[in-house]
């Protein structure tokens, strides 16, 4: 993944989860993005090919079993966190945004 590819890839992210929960803060930082409720329920990390997207997901997801997801850690019997390997812009597509809709809505408030 190029530079400018990256580039473009973190106000996408940006948009489509403020498109679907307005009041999820995106904040930058050193190591890539964090996407918070209360707490961080999805990071966007640089690897040297392509962006990391790591999502908090409920264990009984879906998603684990979809083939976009490059690997999956369970840290607990209620919890697992997937990760997508984001190449492009274009790779924040339905998919992707359905599964930060749902670890928003998965994510601990208060």
């Amino acid at each position: 993944m190029d530079r400018e590819s990256r580039r473009l890839a973190l106000p996408r992210l940006r948009s489509q989860v403020r498109e679907n929960q307005p009041i999820a803060p995106v904040d930058a930082v050193k190591v890539g993005a964090l996407i918070k409720r209360e707490r961080t329920f999805a990071e966007l990390r640089p690897k040297r090919a392509c962006l990391a997207l790591s999502i908090i997901l409920p264990s009984d997801s879906e998603a684990l079993a979809h083939p976009r997801i490059a690997r999956v850690i369970r840290p607990s019997v209620r919890r697992a966190v997937i990760f997508v390997d984001v190449q492009s812009p274009k790779d924040i597509d339905r998919h992707v945004r359905a599964w930060l809709a749902q670890g928003w809505l998965a994510s601990p408030v208060g």
